[in-house]
């Protein structure tokens, strides 16, 4: 019976400290077209091995170093909301990673556009948190649990006219948990989550009231590969939520009309291609597509949409 080997027999240590990685991405959707772009470096104080035998896209995961990280990131959107942050972060495995802890925290800044023709919300501010916890009760297996808020800190109205100014308070909070794995032979990785995500807003202004969700979702990261330098990749995202508004006049024809009160469900899937270079540089190439639902919002409406992008790893 043959074995497959993904990786070289291991060499002289050669260790990489820090890692550079940058990527974005265009949405092309009915009415409207968003991009992403996102540029993050990572500290990693032990080093990894560019010569060790697990292969480059699994080495994180299966060797499991602490680390910290600085990211910055922007989606832009023709319309309905653009959101511009960077955030501060890291991760401290204890005890050969029996054990984890990890978080982020960071600004960031939402602008509102779907207003812009009432000229009512300009932007709010948030501050974004995120905290994890988890271990491994086998060496490929970890298991986590992880809280993640958005408390608005700071909000401004886009018109100075006092009858259409809107500013919103509240914030949203999302309580999960996450599990990953991969195989001994470096061939397959799993990464999956869950959550529960509520949010409770309230508007001041034009249109005052509160408007609430409530709602589950997921997450599902797979990647199968075929090589030590070239995977295939597939990442689904679905959710459901019950959006519920409250704000006076938004059931008035003309505005959001009478159902203020619904269930969205959304659902993303992109495919992925993979190649890393030496064990240095790092590429990936994806395209893919779903279904947004409109949630209870003024001139947003329910859309298809396709999608592609691509980023760079680099390691040294």
């Amino acid at each position: 019976m043959s074995i497959l080997v993904l990786a070289s027999p291991a060499l002289a240590q050669e260790l990489q400290y820090h890692e550079v990685s940058a990527d974005a991405d265009v949405s092309i959707e009915s009415g409207t077209n968003t991009s992403t772009a996102a540029l993050q470096y990572t500290l990693t104080p032990e080093g990894i091995d560019r010569q060790d035998e697990v292969i480059p896209s699994l080495r994180r995961f299966v060797r499991h170093p602490s680390s910290a990280f600085v990211r910055i990131f922007r989606k832009g959107s023709v319309s309905i909301e653009s959101r511009t942050g960077v955030a501060l972060g890291g991760v401290l495995h204890l005890f050969d990673g029996a054990f984890y802890a990890g978080g982020d925290i960071g600004l960031q800044r939402n602008d509102v556009l779907f207003d812009d023709f009432m000229g009512g919300e300009g932007h709010y501010d948030i501050l974004p948190f995120h905290l994890e916890l988890g271990g491994r009760p086998v060496p490929l297996l970890s298991l986590g649990a992880y809280y993640f808020g958005e408390p608005i800190i700071g909000a401004q109205s886009g018109t100075d006219a006092p009858v259409n100014q809107i500013t919103r308070s509240g914030g949203g909070k999302t309580l999960g948990g996450v599990v990953a794995l991969s195989t001994p032979d470096d061939r397959f990785y799993l990464r999956a989550t869950g959550y529960y995500h509520w949010v409770d807003w309230t508007f001041t202004g034009f249109h005052p009231g509160d408007m609430t969700v409530r709602g589950f979702g997921g997450t599902l990261e797979m990647i199968y590969n075929l090589a030590a330098e070239t995977g295939l990749g597939l990442r689904a995202y679905a959710s459901r939520e019950h959006w519920v508004d409250n704000r006076t006049g938004d059931s008035d024809p003309g505005w959001v009309g009478r159902n203020t009160d619904r269930q969205v469900g959304n659902i993303e899937v992109d495919a992925d291609f993979v190649f890393w270079w030496r064990g240095r540089f790092g590429f990936r190439v994806f395209v893919g597509g779903g279904y947004y639902a409109a949630p209870p919002y003024v001139g947003v409406l329910g859309t298809g949409f396709g999608k592609f992008g691509g980023g760079i790893t680099a390691r040294f």
